[in-house]
């Protein structure tokens, strides 16, 4: 289990790693909903959403691929809830997105792994 730290705020040129994230969901979502059945079935595709937080699960990918096993929950989430699905799902690695302004330091039972970096274009750029 992995996950992402976004350790501060990091406004550039106004736009922050939160405004980012709110692209990347729904970017990822329509990803699932572009899938037709059979490929739901044959990707063990499942889309998560509650008001606390969003984890897009693939199973049938190699652990390797790990860029839409991904889970983004808000401030107070249980991230065990986004371990059980992926559990669940037989993934072993996947990104979890911790909030900005939780603790820097891995959730019970999560390791850091390979560094993450996000570029962000500044704005009327």
């Amino acid at each position: 289990m992995t996950y992402h730290p976004d350790l501060a705020a990091a406004h550039l040129g106004g736009a922050s790693l939160a405004e980012g994230e709110a692209i990347e969901r729904p970017a990822l979502r329509s990803l699932h909903e572009a899938a037709t059945p059979k490929q739901r079935r044959n990707l063990r595709l499942d889309w998560h959403e509650t008001t606390r937080a969003v984890a897009s699960v693939v199973g049938a990918l190699p652990a390797s691929d790990v860029l839409v096993n991904r889970a983004f929950p808000s401030e107070g989430a249980k991230v065990s809830a986004a371990a059980e699905a992926y559990r669940r799902a037989g993934v072993a690695r996947y990104f979890l997105h911790v909030p900005q302004d939780s603790e820097s330091t891995a959730p019970a039972g999560f390791t850091k792994a390979r560094p993450w970096q996000k570029f962000l274009r500044l704005r009327g750029a």
